[in-house]
């Protein structure tokens, strides 16, 4: 057994060309390829006696040299050797011009356990890929035992999006089986096209696809393509399979547009002890590792773990962990996280960004806990429906109801009055017009520390906008209470003096001459505000025809006030504000008898302020 010697002095046994002052990543770097190949030589090196050499790297060697060596000792076994390892490519395997009833058309790919062709039935004409093992690779039984399970564990998946396997045999001195042929591409090519897309504006691909698409339609697409893979290794790990190595490579895109899973030579019964290998690498590619697949455990959660990357990079046209030497990509796996999607493109939708970054958790507990989870939360993205990710907001319930219920849609631009409405109706709540009249003058003091509270807590909310989601959850079953906020602060301040609660029924100017010593010009600058409030609110849902109804009825009302309190001019344009909005409102919805009638009696109310002013 050779290892390497023991010393303190780091710089005696630095690995060559690498002076004692540079820097630690170098260093690191350095030592990873000196311990991988001393294990592809054969050798037996020991992680403690790196630390020794080292001890100033004593806990990075630790985790990242063990992960090495647990990945070198995986690849070993799956070629099924002892010495270092050799795939196909080295191996000259002449190809058959004909396997079992299939005539060999040509070679599609080969890897470490087999050589795929694309084959052609003799009498139906079938398009079939064919996977061989040739002789050369066939030189134990436990090798052609793992060839032959990894034909059965295939075989018993039957799903829409898994590549299916339909026949397996033995055509003299090699064993085969026999696979769906699906014309089309993987996601990896269909990324490096977005990819390239994306970087050169100018540049026109021939082979357009929804993936390629700027716009959100590209969201969506990436969301149901990873549902309907998900779906797939939720039927398969209900098999008790599992595939092992997820990858963008291992997706096929169908000229049909069906989402497929491939190659499942990794693949793994949950009831046997079989360790397969598969078409591509003999491993699998370390970008896409689940972080405690270095520590030996995979499971379901791992799985989600790894199509979760595969959907970054499709939507990013970036991966999760960029490309490097052993020891940069180990050591982000290991140590670090995926930057959040958002902040790589600000247009990702954020409730597909919580989706995949739940499937991405680093803690296997933090993701879903299986495929199916994972699917579902896709599927509601894709159709616009709440994900289970997160609890949905007021906002977000009102957002996917606005095509059913106009008064939501807009909501987003009056989030933070939305809050500010709720704390003023919760505290209105105990104000009632059953109230003594004596107690008026102290409502009328907390509406105004109210206000002036309101336009702190809009501050605050401004630079603290992105913690609001949380209490957007209350806001719901406040949203019905909030509309009628404002015309319950018009009642409290009109009839303060009235003596009778009910003397604000109707809207027309001559009913408030009683009331007219009730008012100042303070009250009629905080309705004021409040009506500025209203108006804003009713902006961000301007197709909404009752709201428009009762803005013009609350415009009408301040016309009134800015009447009894001898402000004419300001009377006049609040007038033609309820003129306009009832002109709207009634184009807008014809059999709105209402509407007309009351753009009728506020135009005369008008006029004859303009009569009196002129």
């Amino acid at each position: 057994m050779n290892r390497p010697a023991s010393n303190s002095n780091a710089s005696d046994d630095a690995p060559e060309g690498l002076a004692p002052e540079d820097s630690s990543d170098r260093l690191l770097d350095s030592i990873v390829n000196k311990f991988t190949q001393q294990m592809r030589d054969g050798l037996q090196p020991q992680v403690a006696d790196f630390q020794q050499q080292y001890p100033q790297l004593h806990e990075e060697l630790a985790e990242l040299l063990g992960s090495v060596a647990m990945i070198e000792r995986l690849k070993s076994t799956s070629a099924g050797s002892t010495g270092p390892s050799q795939t196909l490519d080295r191996i000259q395997f002449p190809m058959p011009e004909t396997i079992g009833e299939y005539d060999v058309l040509s070679e599609l790919g080969r890897g470490g356990m087999g050589v795929v062709y694309l084959g052609n039935h003799q009498t139906l004409g079938r398009s079939v890929a064919i996977k061989v093992l040739p002789p050369s690779l066939a030189t134990s039984d436990d090798r052609v035992d793992r060839f032959r399970s990894e034909a059965q564990a295939a075989a018993r998946l039957h799903h829409t999006n898994i590549v299916g396997v339909f026949g397996v045999g033995q055509n003299d001195s090699f064993h085969y089986y026999v696979m769906d042929f699906v014309a089309g591409r993987g996601l990896d090519e269909l990324i490096r096209e977005r990819a390239s897309s994306n970087s050169s504006p100018s540049s026109n691909s021939s082979r357009s696809s929804d993936s390629a698409r700027p716009d959100g339609s590209h969201y969506r697409w990436a969301a149901r393509v990873g549902s309907s893979l998900a779906d797939a290794l939720a039927y398969a790990h209900r098999q008790g399979v599992l595939h092992r190595d997820l990858k963008p490579s291992n997706f096929l895109i169908g000229d049909d547009g069906i989402p497929r899973i491939t190659d499942f030579g990794l693949a793994k019964h949950s009831g046997s002890d079989v360790h397969l290998t598969k078409t591509g690498d003999l491993i699998g590619t370390p970008q896409y590792l689940a972080p405690e697949s270095l520590k030996g455990q995979y499971n379901a959660r791992s799985e989600v773990y790894c199509l979760g990357l595969t959907l970054y990079e499709v939507i990013t046209s970036q991966p999760a962990f960029a490309g490097g030497n052993p020891a940069e990509v180990l050591g982000n796996i290991t140590n670090s996280r995926p930057t959040d999607l958002r902040k790589i493109d600000s247009k990702i939708p954020i409730d597909l960004s919580t989706v995949i970054e739940k499937a991405i958790s680093r803690e296997p507990e933090s993701r879903y806990a299986d495929a199916g989870a994972f699917r579902d939360d896709l599927l509601a993205f894709a159709e616009g429906r709440a994900i289970s990710a997160r609890r949905a907001s007021t906002w977000q319930h009102a957002q996917r109801w606005a095509r059913a219920n106009p008064l939501a849609a807009g909501l987003s631009g009056l989030s933070l009055v939305l809050l500010t409405l709720v704390a003023i109706a919760t505290s209105i709540g105990y104000w009632s017009t059953h109230e003594a009249l004596g107690k008026l003058q102290q409502q009328t003091q907390r509406l105004h520390e109210q206000q002036t509270a309101t336009a702190e807590a809009l501050d605050r909310a401004v630079d603290n906008e992105m913690k609001t989601a949380e209490e957007f959850a209350r806001a719901e079953a406040n949203v019905a209470i909030s509309m009628e906020v404002f015309d319950e602060m018009f009642r409290q301040m009109i009839t303060q003096g009235a003596g009778d609660a009910d003397a604000w029924e109707t809207d027309g100017f001559n009913d408030l001459t009683d009331l007219e010593m009730s008012l100042t010009e303070a009250d009629a600058a905080f309705l004021q505000k409040l009506l500025g409030l209203y108006h804003q609110f009713a902006e961000q849902n301007a197709d909404n025809v009752d709201l428009a109804a009762e803005l013009a009825r609350a415009y009408r009302r301040m016309g009134n006030i800015y009447q009894l309190i001898d402000q004419p001019q300001q009377a006049i344009d609040a007038y033609r504000e309820a003129v306009s909005l009832y002109g709207w409102v009634s184009l807008a919805d014809p059999n709105s008898r209402d509407a007309r009638l009351a753009a009728f009696e506020t135009n005369e109310e008008l006029s004859r302020l303009v009569d009196q002013a002129e």
